[in-house]
């Protein structure tokens, strides 16, 4: 078996939300969240910061009112060429990011292409260390990123058997482990959870029993102290955002988190404690519940 057939993508990058309420996104983002606005794009996007990297959130003014794009990393060049030469062996089509793409994304370099779900996918390697230190005022102990990136994703997706062998043979993802629950009665969701490094997941997909407003389901930042988690929970109630789920726990990763939207519904899973995996010793699991306490929806 040759070398590229295990290649795989590193962590997950960044991610890019095209949006009319750029402004009230960014509000969010900083005095909610946590996060560290960055320096504007040459193209006139806002970024935010979660750690070193110059950007690890950005937000662009359009009408897609969604994610817009996933940035997945790769160590070097010579892995971007062979991720790059593997998705085109696999009948994907990719498309070189120019220079300027490049420079708005502050990487070295890049290609795109299109998942199973029309998600716009990036992979690059080389990303910008800002020069300016990570500060958060609200979140003082930072978030936990580095070879985890930045968090994690989970969508709604169509068809589940496309999606698991794209990302596990394609993208080079490993199998963390599966939900099989029914949160309420005759609703049955089974979620598939993906790691591309110790990070328990950093990609999750489900196919929805009813349709998601938006194509991402929630997004996942982490923070290092555990009382960060209920200091945000507070600070979101306080500042009116609706919350979906209260504080809980997770069976499968260990998460002990909370949910809440964001100004367009999109959620937020803003938590800690998540587990790592060895995958010299990691088997893989199915469990019957999405929490073993708490993640109640508002109500409830």
């Amino acid at each position: 078996m040759s070398v590229e057939s295990h290649m795989s993508v590193e962590s997950l990058g960044y991610l890019g939300f095209e949006i009319p309420n750029v402004a009230e996104w960014s509000t969010f983002l900083s005095d909610v969240v946590g996060l560290m606005p960055g320096a504007p794009c040459a193209d006139g996007s806002l970024t935010f910061r979660n750690d070193e990297y110059a950007q690890r959130f950005i937000l662009t003014k359009g009408a897609g009112d969604d994610i817009a794009f996933t940035g997945w990393e790769v160590r070097d060049a010579a892995a971007l060429d062979a991720m790059r030469r593997k998705l085109e062996q696999a009948g994907v089509s990719t498309t070189q990011g120019s220079a300027e793409l490049a420079a708005n994304r502050r990487v070295e370099a890049l290609f795109y292409f299109t998942d199973p779900d029309n998600i716009r996918t990036e992979i690059f390697w080389g990303p910008m260390i800002s020069a300016t230190p990570f500060h958060s005022a609200l979140v003082t102990g930072g978030f936990v990123t580095g070879d985890g990136g930045l968090g994690h994703i989970v969508f709604g997706v169509k068809d589940w058997q496309k999606t698991f062998d794209f990302y596990t043979e394609v993208m080079g993802l490993r199998l963390s482990d599966y939900i099989k629950a029914e949160p309420v009665p005759d609703i049955k969701v089974h979620v598939t959870f993906l790691h591309a490094n110790p990070r328990h997941h950093s990609y999750a997909f489900v196919v929805p029993p009813f349709p998601f407003p938006r194509k991402l389901q929630h997004f996942m930042v982490e923070a290092k102290d555990m009382s960060e988690v209920g200091r945000a929970y507070d600070r979101f109630r306080d500042k009116g955002t609706p919350i979906a789920m209260s504080l809980g726990h997770h069976p499968n990763d260990g998460a002990f988190s909370f949910y809440a939207k964001t100004p367009n519904g999109i959620e937020v899973e803003f938590g800690w404690g998540g587990l790592l995996v060895d995958d010299t010793t990691w088997q893989p699991r199915t469990y019957s519940q999405l929490s073993d306490w708490g993640h109640r929806p508002p109500g409830m």
